[in-house]
């Protein structure tokens, strides 16, 4: 659903509820000159649901958000001037009156933000006791410093929710940030493909990232959540077969060779297949990934910088931050500088 007018008092939201309710009034005066003043019941007969003369009227003049569906359908009575609103829309609602802003295009930050779903995240529904069905993404990780300083803004910057860090309930030494969206949850199940529930045996690359381009930012959130030190190089097991055979694919388009070493089951109950990026191959995944999108998290790029053989350990000094440290090695082989290993 697109915002009600009277709930829509920030920023963008509000310029776009005025514009919406604008076009409404427009589309309103154009019905009535094809339908005459009937035109609700004929409207309501391709609706497809049942709602009175009254609810519509309630659309129209932006006392009530509007539902997608019925966009649709008066698109199909008026033609092209409906798709002013969608060309336009980037907040949306649901009846319960939760906002979110919903990117149009697959970003680097979005695809870093599916990155880290697929790997430490999930997404879930619900039924509470008032028989609303609630619609949940969630990140969980056991370091608190990274949810408040990376994956909160993260949040804020894509869709303008703001989130916070709460004791994991699965994970007794975790924190967990959660939160009900059914306008995100709907984004990342049916457009990009991020699936829903019991992910890891089913999971893969999107391939809505991979035709964006974004499937570097897409791995730096894999980096940050599952994949890390894997005997001298880095990766992990998964429980997907055909997210592994995605990820090497995908490298080596990138320049990078990554192997998978067969799978092993894990406590006698289910598989799990090796990824692996040898130390050899660290060195050009990191100046691939550099001008793209790099990790954000500091242990896991500490780990990418100082395994790829581009630092030692005590050149990873306190006083400097690892993102300062990464871009200024990047500089250094741009201007014909040295740094070990180049």
């Amino acid at each position: 659903m697109l915002p009600r007018y009277g709930g829509a008092t920030e920023g963008g939201r509000a310029k776009q509820a005025v514009k919406i309710n604008r076009l409404l009034k427009k589309l309103e005066k154009e019905l009535n000159e094809k339908y005459g003043k009937r035109w609700t019941e004929e409207f309501i007969d391709i609706l497809g649901y049942n709602v009175s003369p009254e609810g519509i009227s309630e659309w129209f003049r932006g006392r009530a958000s509007i539902p997608l569906i019925a966009l649709f359908k008066l698109n199909e009575l008026v033609g092209r001037s409906a798709n002013e609103i969608f060309d336009d829309a980037a907040y949306v609602c649901t009846v319960r009156g939760h906002f979110a802003k919903i990117p149009t295009t697959i970003t680097p930050d979005l695809a870093y933000f599916c990155g880290l779903i697929v790997g430490d995240g999930y997404l879930c529904t619900s039924r509470g006791k008032n028989k609303f069905l609630d619609y949940r993404f969630a990140l969980v990780s056991k370091e608190y410093s990274f949810l408040t300083k990376v994956y909160a803004p993260l949040v804020q910057r894509l869709f303008e929710i703001q989130i916070a860090p709460q004791d994991s309930y699965y994970n007794k030494r975790a924190w967990e940030c959660c939160k009900r969206s059914k306008p995100v949850f709907k984004l990342l199940t049916n457009l990009i493909e991020v699936p829903a529930k019991n992910k890891s045996a089913v999971a893969r690359v999107p391939s809505a990232i991979e035709k964006a381009g974004q499937f570097i930012p897409f791995l730096a959130g894999l980096i940050d959540t599952d994949i890390g030190k894997h005997c001298h190089g880095m990766g992990c097991t998964f429980k997907s077969k055909e997210l592994v055979s995605d990820l090497i694919d995908s490298l080596e388009k990138a320049g990078v060779s990554a192997k998978s070493y067969g799978a092993y089951c894990k406590d006698n109950k289910y598989v799990q297949h090796d990824f692996t990026i040898t130390k050899g191959e660290l060195r050009k995944l990191f100046f691939v990934m550099q001008p793209k999108y790099l990790p954000q998290r500091t242990n896991r790029l500490n780990t990418l910088i100082i395994r790829a053989g581009v630092a030692e350990p005590g050149q990873m000094r306190r006083t400097q931050t690892t993102l300062c440290f990464a871009h200024s090695l990047a500089c250094s082989q741009s201007v014909g500088g040295k740094a070990k290993g180049l």
